[in-house]
């Protein structure tokens, strides 16, 4: 059975006077990934390792490639929605602009991008890197909000609340080619 690992980033260090796509992981979210790098080595064996470009994302893809034995390649449509012209929003105005972003897919509703917008792209991408690798599993770097609309869209499951519970990082893993949820990976993480 071939194997779809989707992988949140590990937590960044947040930085509000920069874009979200720029932040570094955290010294904690560095330990963590490297956790969760460990946990994916002693589970499954993917052929290669795909990131979106955003600095978090891809410095969690190098911890856990590098557990592997891999390789990274940054695939732009891996990115998270876009979310420019929003600013830095605190917790609370962020979770309220997520959960309007589930409710209302087809309506521009938070930054530059839909949700039907962002979970096509990231859709597509996902097809055209499984084609790339059809013999084994992949596993995939990205980010909680495209995740979400990606494992909403192909495994029926309800998104706010998945969401939610997703934490920083962890992984999802669906079968190929029918996706279905085999296993969801969260911290904490054993030292």
């Amino acid at each position: 059975m071939r194997r779809l690992i989707l992988v949140r980033h590990a937590a960044p260090e947040v930085q509000p006077d920069l874009p979200a796509r720029d932040w570094p992981l955290s010294a904690d979210g560095r330990i963590q990934a490297e956790r969760l790098a460990t946990r994916l080595t002693s589970l499954y064996t993917p052929a290669v390792v795909f990131s979106s470009p955003e600095r978090k994302a891809f410095e969690t893809a190098g911890l856990i490639a590098c557990a592997f034995g891999l390789k990274v390649e940054r695939v732009a449509d891996l990115r998270e929605h876009d979310r420019g012209g929003a600013g830095y929003l605190g917790a609370d105005a962020f979770a309220a602009a997520i959960t309007r972003f589930f409710a209302r897919p087809e309506e521009l509703v938070f930054g530059r991008e839909t949700a039907a917008q962002a979970g096509a792209r990231f859709a597509a991408a996902v097809r055209e890197l499984s084609a790339r690798t059809p013999d084994r599993d992949i596993l995939l770097v990205t980010h909680g909000t495209v995740l979400t609309l990606y494992a909403a869209a192909v495994a029926g499951i309800e998104p706010l609340p998945f969401w939610r519970g997703l934490g920083m990082p962890a992984a999802v893993v669906l079968s190929l080619p029918d996706h279905r949820p085999l296993q969801r990976l969260q911290p904490p993480w054993p030292a």
